[in-house]
């Protein structure tokens, strides 16, 4: 899960110091943002479930449906990296951009169950639960703007792979 809760408040008030306060001109920055996310997650195997607000919903599906060990450490791998070359090009732009964007990403892993409700009125949602968006969920709430914030059962599975610092 990737919550980006910052983009709106501080780009705007940044650029309306500049005399820019078009919303069609934020908005379309927030979108060229967005479509950045999007790409890093496609070409990591992510797959966006979900746009909550100003958040994203992925998942990284398992190759297939046992609960082999290796086959969770390898989707959990590709999540980190994906999360950690978010980060890396949100520094960047933050940086030559002199923007202020901020960025909390929080990984779990586990069984997910995906609903689908509704249907009625032209209007249906989906609704993701289970241990891994619980973790997810857990672990954002926990991040800083700029960190990534792993779930124990993440980091049992790649901390062999990623030098890591514990958190508090």
């Amino acid at each position: 899960m990737i919550k980006q809760g910052k983009y709106y408040l501080n780009e705007s008030e940044r650029l309306s110091k500049y005399g820019i306060k078009n919303p069609e001109f934020i908005s379309f920055s927030f979108n060229r943002f967005m479509e950045l996310l999007i790409n890093i997650i496609g070409k990591n195997g992510g797959d966006i479930i979900k746009f909550v607000g100003e958040a994203l919903m992925v998942i990284w599906p398992s190759i297939d449906d046992s609960d082999d060990k290796n086959d969770l450490q390898e989707s959990c791998i590709r999540a980190f990296q994906c999360a950690k070359q978010i980060t890396k090009k949100m520094t960047k732009l933050n940086k030559e951009g002199g923007m202020n964007l901020g960025l909390k990403i929080g990984l779990g892993v586990g069984e997910c169950r995906i609903f689908f409700a509704g249907g009625t009125f032209s209007r249906s949602e989906f609704l993701i639960v289970g241990s891994a968006m619980k973790q997810a969920c857990t672990s954002i709430l926990q991040a800083k703007d700029g960190e990534i914030i792993i779930s124990d059962k993440v980091y049992e599975l790649i901390h062999k792979r990623f030098p890591f610092s514990k958190k508090g």
